[in-house]
């Protein structure tokens, strides 16, 4: 997990996925994934996504060495860090927006 100015990016894999590991990415507000309540305080990447991108439909993006992990963080910091998630950091009423939204749209 990365955090600054009450703002975070944590970036995991899910072990039990083995050989094939799935790639998680979240970005939210505050200090944790989950408020007192249980309601996320972040969004998935793939959800500030165009809808037109395959990412925006929550595929799973799929990892099996070391070398292609950091690939994928090479792409992902110039595909989606820069152009999607930067401008969140900016303003970040925006990104609380969005996860108002994300929550309301998927009842969590």
């Amino acid at each position: 997990m990365f955090s600054r100015f009450a703002m975070f990016l944590e970036i995991s894999y899910e072990l039990e996925t083995a050989p094939d590991y799935a790639l998680s990415m979240v970005l939210g507000t505050g200090k944790k994934k989950y408020d007192e309540g249980g309601h996320p305080c972040c969004v998935p990447y793939w959800y500030l996504l165009p809808r037109d991108r395959p990412e925006h439909r929550g595929e799973s993006i799929r990892f099996k060495t070391e070398a292609d992990l950091e690939a994928l963080l090479v792409q992902f910091r110039d595909r989606f860090l820069k152009p999607y998630a930067k401008p969140l950091w900016l303003e970040q009423d925006r990104l609380e927006r969005a996860i108002v939204i994300f929550r309301a749209e998927f009842s969590c």
